[in-house]
């Protein structure tokens, strides 16, 4: 957590959500927000052949905060030909390739390029946490590439992934849910994330400006001070 010394000290304190900006003024601070910017990726040329007739990309780390047997736990229920293809070090989870649903691909730990290959080919993303107040990078990946997302159920999540994505719970029945309603409405979810991506964009932007010529603000008043 932001030390209180730094907060007291500092001119402004650049965080990525409002509730940090809420914690940081009530301490005495000068918060303000800018959330992390859409990544500018270059598509790849060509896409992978995948297996499902559904393919979504679940972005995992296998980390205590992610619901990764939750969806193991939906892939067996799920149709068979909706595939999960599952990043990150499964490993470090003790869970054995042999024993999970024969439409879940554990992929291990995927380097950049293959990582946006996957990405730019399978149809949703997925990217889950039980954390609150936490924008996940999965998410911003997603949007860059107007990929339609599956997202926890987090009121910072919403508030600021607020179109093109499912939002569920921790649960097996939920994820189940989500990844159906992308399926039935797909074309409707990739509308709406391309228009999310150039609404993040055209904000990102207006914030950055606003925080410049706040930091420009400051030189200009101590350079004065100074002279």
């Amino acid at each position: 957590m932001l030390s209180n010394i730094t907060i007291r000290h500092s001119d402004l304190m650049i965080v990525t959500n409002p509730f940090l900006k809420e914690f940081v003024d009530c301490m005495g601070g000068n918060g303000v927000v800018l959330p992390d910017k859409i990544p500018a990726f270059q598509a790849p040329l060509k896409k992978e052949k995948l297996q499902g007739e559904f393919n979504v990309f679940f972005i995992c780390t296998f980390s205590d905060d992610e619901p990764f047997q939750e969806v193991l736990e939906a892939a067996k229920l799920m149709p068979s030909d909706w595939v999960i293809y599952v990043s990150g070090n499964y490993k470090k989870a003790n869970i054995q390739p042999d024993r999970v649903p024969q439409n879940v691909v554990l992929l291990g730990f995927v380097e950049e390029d293959d990582y946006l290959l996957y990405l730019s080919s399978v149809d949703a993303v997925m990217v889950l946490t039980t954390l609150d107040y936490t924008l996940n990078c999965g998410a911003y990946e997603a949007v860059a590439l107007n990929k339609p997302m599956v997202l926890s159920y987090k009121k910072t999540i919403i508030n600021y992934f607020n179109k093109g994505a499912v939002y569920v719970e921790p649960v097996a029945q939920s994820i189940i849910e989500g990844i159906g309603s992308l399926f039935e409405n797909f074309e409707t979810f990739e509308n709406e994330v391309k228009e999310l991506k150039c609404e993040l964009e055209l904000s990102w932007n207006k914030q950055f400006s606003n925080i410049d010529s706040k930091i420009s603000s400051f030189t200009d008043d101590s350079a004065g001070q100074l002279k």
